[in-house]
């Protein structure tokens, strides 16, 4: 999904910008799209990054927007609700295994629910930073430790030694 110039008129008094992580096949398509609708100043691309790179970003952002429909889990989401940031992402998708509407982050059924729910963020602070302060402080349950943790746990209901 590209950032709608109409998501603007929703609530022009909340300024969006997106920064787009990574690089394939529709990246010049993106960029172009992005300078024909005026929307040059308010996406940036940054091409492919390492894991500090993608750090950094997530360091300066306020949501992560997950717009794909055809995402079995959503990996990209995950890390962006582990670094603490709210998911916003559509409703029909494997991301919905760890992002409960209105926990931790809010669900789409289109694209112009998710510019709905990106607006609602930048007017409602208080939920912004309720969304925010649950996944800086509440690990997800697909993380490593957790999964580590059922595993030895398994082990040991099994009678095994999980060294």
């Amino acid at each position: 999904a590209a950032l709608d110039p109409a998501a603007g008129q929703l609530a022009p008094q909340v300024r969006v910008t997106a920064t787009l992580v990574g690089d394939g096949p529709e990246r010049a398509r993106a960029e172009k799209y992005a300078q024909e609708h005026g929307l040059g100043d308010l996406v940036r691309f940054t091409g492919r990054l390492d894991p500090a790179g993608i750090r950094e970003v997530f360091a300066e952002s306020d949501v992560y927007l997950q717009p794909s429909v055809k995402e079995s889990f959503g990996l990209a989401a995950l890390e962006g609700r582990s670094a603490g940031l709210p998911v916003v992402a559509r409703s029909q998708t494997g991301t919905t295994q760890f992002v409960q509407d209105g926990v931790q982050g809010l669900l789409a059924e289109d694209d112009a629910g998710l510019a709905r729910a990106l607006v609602r963020l930048g007017h409602d602070r208080g939920l912004l930073e309720r969304l925010t302060l649950h996944n800086r402080t509440t690990p997800p349950q697909d993380s490593w430790p957790h999964v580590l943790q059922i595993v030895r746990d398994a082990y040991a209901r099994a009678g095994a030694s999980s060294d």
